[in-house]
């Protein structure tokens, strides 16, 4: 694993995977633009986000998913862990993500889960109140937006597993608070 600055980190560390192999890939087909990005002194760099245990490989998520509020890495899928614990969510219909706040200069989390019945809807105030709480507690951060949605609200890959950027697409096209505002807006 190869931490921030390039160096490689020892066992239990998160970075990001690289590979190097004999029968390793020379360029992407048709995309000279992305061969440079991932390839570099024969290693891989693959955008993956793991650790090394025991000899053992583990994958925790992708470097683009992750999560950087005021310089503090936040793995989405911790908090996507926290929200799936509340008994009013659906298990697993948890999407985390990161959006850009240029009045504070960093990111702010924002959380999109699917209520396990209609009804719990009528107490979303409590219900994300009890969240925040939750995720303030575990993490240390604060999750600034939190929108509860009705079941089968969530978009699913092929899997069945939350598809975090569709998901978060159909979110941002439902909610325009959450869109990317022009330069220069609001001056």
């Amino acid at each position: 694993m190869i931490g921030a600055n390039g160096q490689v980190l020892p066992e239990g560390f998160i970075g990001e995977l690289t590979i190097r192999s004999d029968s390793l890939l020379s360029s992407y087909y048709n995309r000279p633009d992305l061969t440079p990005k991932v390839l570099k002194d024969d290693w891989y760099w693959s955008e993956d986000l793991g650790f090394v245990l025991d000899g053992e490989v583990y994958v925790v998520g992708r470097k683009k998913d992750l999560i950087i509020v005021a310089g503090e890495n936040i793995y989405p899928q911790d908090v996507e862990e926290i929200v799936s614990a509340h008994p009013e969510i659906h298990d697993g219909r948890v999407v985390a993500f990161g959006s850009y706040d240029g009045e504070l200069g960093t990111e702010e989390i924002v959380v999109v889960a699917e209520v396990k019945g209609e009804s719990d809807l009528l107490d979303a105030e409590g219900i994300e109140r009890e969240l925040r709480n939750a995720i303030v507690g575990e993490l240390g951060v604060v999750a600034r937006r939190i929108y509860l949605k009705p079941p089968k609200w969530m978009v699913k890959s092929t899997a069945g597993k939350p598809a975090r950027s569709t998901t978060r697409e159909k979110l941002i096209a439902e909610h325009q608070e959450l869109q990317a505002k022009p330069t220069g807006a609001g001056l």
